[in-house]
């Protein structure tokens, strides 16, 4: 009974704003594993009562890091939270787990009504990958919205292994929008295994060597 209430103790310091906190919590939840999930779920339920959306994105973050069928259960339940926050958090907590069952939970978010949560669930379908991905991908309608518009490009590059969108996303890399430069950075670190020396914030012809540095690597 001791050893319960300290780790619901542990649960109940995702919520706290003090960053340090949350991280040793997170930490400690997640080096436990699944005997943790337990006492996720709880604290799950507990501030759904009591109305705090910190706890519980603070829970997918840690559910990320346990891959057991459950932790894919209850991020698929916060897929549905009230708070877009929660959602879009879930989106891309069950986007690292990945697994082919992941794609049909997040094509069902792939319309949510909050951009932030469709923007985290394209990036997770293209991160999963596979046919599936890819079909779910096509389907999805990004126009209107450059975020989106460029995630989806994202998205279908990386869920293809790089056979698509290929220039369009080196392309980001020296693009005027920040953001559109890390995000891309990051799939393309991910799919090669190299950072290839990018800076986002360098001069362009640093950025340049580093275009030049990826295309080598996607077409070796």
């Amino acid at each position: 009974p001791v050893a319960d209430r300290r780790i619901a103790f542990i649960v109940d310091m995702l919520g706290q704003m003090q960053f340090l906190y949350h991280e040793q919590a997170r930490a400690t939840l997640a080096r436990m594993g699944a005997p943790a999930l337990p006492f996720l779920r709880a604290g799950v339920e507990s501030a759904r009562r009591l109305g705090n959306a910190t706890t519980r994105a603070g829970i997918t973050h840690v559910l990320a890091h346990i891959d057991h069928p459950n932790s894919r259960e209850l991020l698929s339940d916060l897929l549905e939270d009230e708070h877009p926050t929660v959602r879009s958090r879930a989106a891309g907590s069950l986007g690292q787990l990945g697994g082919a069952a992941a794609i049909q939970v997040l094509s069902g978010v792939l319309d949510d009504a909050d951009p932030a949560v469709r923007l985290a669930a394209v990036v997770s379908v293209g991160r999963v990958g596979g046919d599936d991905a890819i079909a779910a991908i096509r389907e999805f309608d990004g126009s209107g919205d450059a975020a989106l518009a460029s995630a989806k490009t994202l998205a279908l590059f990386e869920a293809t292994g790089g056979k698509e969108q290929k220039d369009a996303v080196l392309a980001m890399l020296l693009a005027v929008d920040i953001p559109a430069r890390n995000a891309a950075r990051i799939v393309l670190s991910r799919l090669t295994g190299e950072d290839a020396g990018y800076d986002a914030m360098a001069a362009e012809k640093d950025r340049e060597r580093a275009v030049k540095r990826y295309r080598a690597l996607l077409e070796g």
